[in-house]
């Protein structure tokens, strides 16, 4: 393929994942101003419970990556049995560990707040939202794969449209599920957390009628006959490993923001929304936190995915959670301590990545 037609298809691809980005990220601020209605407590609430589930959804991406590879690779070979095997194993595999880890959210669910962080003040809004919502992760779950499924055969403008459509609905229904209508006083942080999960409940019906509609679709019959995951497992771990590094390291830097008080919480999760804007693209913006998850993508497409993960490992763990402890806490500095140990991991990482990056390149081309 021409240097030009590789650059278009890349575009081609590209536009519409950057748009569903973008559209999710400005969702997901709508959705925080609404809560924010209710009370910074109500915002403290749904920012811890969502941070444990933001661990659930690094899994559901960790096993997109394993399927992505196998699902793009039987469609290059012109493989057709190959291709339904690895879409039913994907699918399998994904109502697996929703359904465990929405077990999970049921029985130990009180349990991951309280180490969170969560007071008695935050607790009873962060249980009600995280049981619905982690209860019935299996649907976030399902949403993940199937857009995974459609995107690794090159359709990146199908799940575009479905996120546009649910996140869309989710927004509507959280402003009456929240507020209420007419003489209805509305459901509060429960309400939000119902819209989420009848948004995704849509998003899954949506991407799954498409799916069956393509050359991808799925005999349910056959859904069972799975065969051995170890190849698509051995394809996951890597991508997991980096994914939950990242992840269980928030969740313990959040847990110690959280000890500076709820006020100080509320406030970074809103701020961290706000910044979402600069990154969630991820495809050409030029900030630290864009080139860092530009270069660890590209590192791991050229086969190293040790860099990402050791990088994440020693930014996240040795820069952003020591960070809070030395610049939020000892020395007194607060959210604005937060936010320094913030920039100074991913600029390091940037430079990092961006580093092996060309470090990679020259020795393919020598």
């Amino acid at each position: 393929m021409k240097q030009e037609s590789l650059g278009k298809e890349i575009i081609r691809l590209a536009l519409p994942a950057t748009v569903e980005n973008i559209f999710q990220t400005l969702v997901g601020f709508v959705d925080t101003l609404l809560i924010a209605q209710l009370g910074l407590v109500a915002v403290t609430a749904v920012g811890l419970a969502n941070t444990i589930l933001n661990v659930y959804l690094a899994v559901y991406m960790a096993l997109g990556v394993g399927a992505t590879a196998l699902i793009a690779r039987s469609i290059g070979a012109g493989d057709r049995e190959s291709l339904t095997f690895h879409v039913r194993q994907a699918l399998v595999l994904s109502v697996g560990v929703g359904l465990l880890l929405g077990l999970l959210s049921l029985i130990f669910g009180r349990q991951m707040l309280v180490l969170m962080g969560a007071d008695a003040e935050s607790l009873a809004g962060a249980q009600a939202f995280f049981y619905w919502v982690g209860g019935l992760t299996i649907f976030q779950a399902l949403m993940t794969i199937l857009g995974t499924i459609l995107r690794a055969s090159g359709d990146t403008v199908s799940p575009m449209k479905m996120s546009l459509l649910t996140n869309g609905f989710n927004v509507v229904l959280d402003y009456f599920l929240i507020f209420g209508i007419g003489s209805w006083s509305g459901l509060g942080i429960v309400g939000t957390a119902l819209g989420t999960v009848l948004a995704r409940l849509l998003g899954t019906v949506l991407l799954y009628r498409k799916v069956q509609q393509t050359d991808l679709a799925v005999d349910l019959k056959q859904l069972f006959h799975l065969g051995s995951p170890k190849e698509m497992v051995v394809l996951t771990l890597p991508a997991a490993a980096e994914r939950l590094v990242m992840r269980l390291g928030q969740v313990v830097y959040f847990s110690l923001i959280v000890g500076l008080g709820t006020t100080v919480y509320a406030s970074h999760m809103i701020a961290g929304n706000i910044e979402s804007f600069t990154y969630m693209p991820a495809y050409g913006l030029a900030t630290a936190a864009a080139v860092s998850l530009i270069m660890a993508g590209a590192l791991q497409g050229l086969g190293d995915t040790k860099s990402p993960l050791y990088s994440t490992m020693i930014g996240m763990w040795g820069l952003r959670v020591v960070g809070v402890i030395v610049l939020g806490q000892m020395f007194g500095l607060g959210i604005a301590g937060v936010w320094l140990s913030i920039l100074i991991d991913l600029l390091l990482r940037a430079i990092f990545l961006t580093w092996r990056f060309h470090v990679k390149t020259r020795k393919l081309a020598e």
